[in-house]
Formats: structure tokens, C-alpha cells, sequence
């Protein structure tokens, strides 16, 4: 909501303004407030993004969103620092889910607008396409089956790949995998994923790609491939772009690491 008001503010009435104004307003103070008090289970930067985009929106016309805004920011660069750490790229929400990378590209690209603040060299940010990439099966027909993951993808990846692209990596690589992946929707309608979020990122996806980047494959994307998440424990052995007809050959992937590692 609070994106929507701030692309369409010089388009609405002014009683709609500040109804919608008051709404973004008293979600993104209640958001602030329960950050103190309680845990937002693991959708926590997802949660930190959304006031931190209501604060920014709100705060030329309420001067307490500052501290809301600081608040956010504060709490995300801590997420920042702590995956700074993880130097493989993974995830441990699954390969499916990627709500937090949603929300964290999305912080990633307002702090650097809003706030002056470049993230992009984080290591773990620098390495998540290979994440994206490596949790695929042959032929695009699935993602690997870890944590709460489906065998398609809920939330983007698209947006986070042509952000790497445009503001990471630069080398073609996020596009092409994006278009792939768009390719596949379009082909199957189960890899749609769930409607509540099919179309919950299309708009930082508009907002992110950089058109001026051309779509570029990774190298031996047809050859089976091992590779090694160091962090997050898990190996795989497979194919990414296969042609068709060679569905069969096999994907092999194993976790090793500790309980809860």
C-alpha cells in the first residue's frame, strides 16, 4: 500500500491522500512498536522492510517516522552484517520461499537511494545468484526440495535476479536466469506458484532491470556440475540448461551438516 500511494500520489484526490496517508501511518507505528516487544517469527526483515518503506513514504508528513525509519534501518543492517558471514550465498529458508531475499533486495535498493548506503558488496549477496542457480534440477523442471521449499518458486526470484544484475553482478547472468524462469510459467502452469504471491514482486521487477544489461547464459550450463554450499551444508551435482528430452539425467543432492546448522 504504501508503494502504491507513494506511485500514485499525484494521481489521487486529497481526501484519498490522507485516508491512505493516516492507514500507512498507524500499520507502520503499530509495526514499530511490536518490534520491541516480540519476535515476527521468521518473516522478521520482510516485516522490518514494510515499515521501513512506510516510514520513508510518510515521513515528509509525520516527523516520528524518522525514528521509525531509523529503527528499520538499524535492525536490517544487523541482518546485513550477519549474512556478511555466510560467504556461499545460501539461504536457509529454502530455495522456494525467498521471501526474505525479496524483502532484503528490496532494503538493499532504498538504503542506497534513500539513505546514501551501498550494500552490494556484502559477500553473501555477491553469491546468491549461484544459490538461485544450483538449487534448480535438470531441464528447469523443479527446485530442490529443502527446508519449506516447493518445487517451484513463491515469491520472485525474478525481482532479486534482475536486481543482482543491475545492481551486483552486471554480467548478464540474473537476467537470463529470470527470463528462463519466466519462460517456464509461461509453459507450466503448476511452476505459477500460489496466487497470493504471483504477482507480489512484478513491480520492484519492473523497477529493478536494467534493460541495458543483455541476458548472458553461465558457462557449461549443460554439463552436470558439482557444487559445494559450504554454509549451508548442502551439496549438488547436476544440470542447469538442458534441452529437452534429456529430463532423466540425474540430481543428486545431500546435507550434511548439523541439526539445525
Amino acid at each position: 500500500m504504501a508503494t502504491v500511494y507513494d506511485f500514485l500520489f499525484q494521481h489521487l484526490k486529497e481526501d484519498l491522500r490522507i485516508k491512505a496517508l493516516a492507514k500507512i501511518s498507524d500499520v507502520t507505528k503499530e509495526l514499530y512498536e511490536r518490534s520491541f516487544k516480540q519476535y515476527i517469527q521468521n518473516h522478521v526483515a520482510t516485516n522490518y522492510v514494510a515499515f521501513f518503506t512506510g516510514a520513508i513514504v510518510v515521513e515528509p508528513h509525520i516527523k516520528e517516522a524518522k525514528v521509525w525509519k531509523e529503527r528499520a534501518n538499524f535492525m536490517l543492517r544487523r541482518t546485513m552484517f550477519l549474512l556478511y558471514q555466510i560467504v556461499d550465498g545460501s539461504m536457509e529458508e529454502g530455495v522456494a520461499g525467498s521471501y526474505t531475499t525479496r524483502s532484503l533486495t528490496q532494503y538493499i535498493f532504498l538504503a542506497k537511494r534513500h539513505l546514501g548506503t551501498d550494500l552490494t558488496n556484502n559477500i553473501w549477496l555477491r553469491e546468491h545468484f549461484w544459490f538461485l542457480y544450483h538449487t534448480i534440477l535438470p531441464s528447469f523442471t523443479e527446485t530442490v526440495g529443502i527446508a519449506d521449499s516447493n518445487q517451484n518458486w513463491f515469491y520472485g526470484p525474478e525481482s532479486q535476479l534482475v536486481f543482482l544484475d543491475s545492481h551486483v553482478m552486471r554480467n548478464g547472468y540474473g537476467n537470463w536466469l529470470a527470463k528462463k524462469i519466466r519462460m517456464l510459467r509461461v509453459e507450466n502452469s503448476t511452476k505459477e506458484g500460489a496466487f497470493a504471491q504471483r504477482f507480489c514482486t512484478l513491480h520492484t521487477e519492473f523497477i529493478f532491470y536494467n534493460a541495458s544489461i543483455p541476458e548472458k547464459e553461465p558457462p557449461n550450463t549443460s554439463t552436470p556440475q558439482l557444487h559445494v554450499f559450504e554454509d549451508w551444508g548442502v551439496v549438488t551435482y547436476g544440470g542447469g540448461s538442458l534441452g529437452k528430452g534429456r529430463e532423466k539425467i540425474t540430481f543428486l543432492s545431500f546435507k550434511s551438516s548439523v541439526l539445525h546448522g
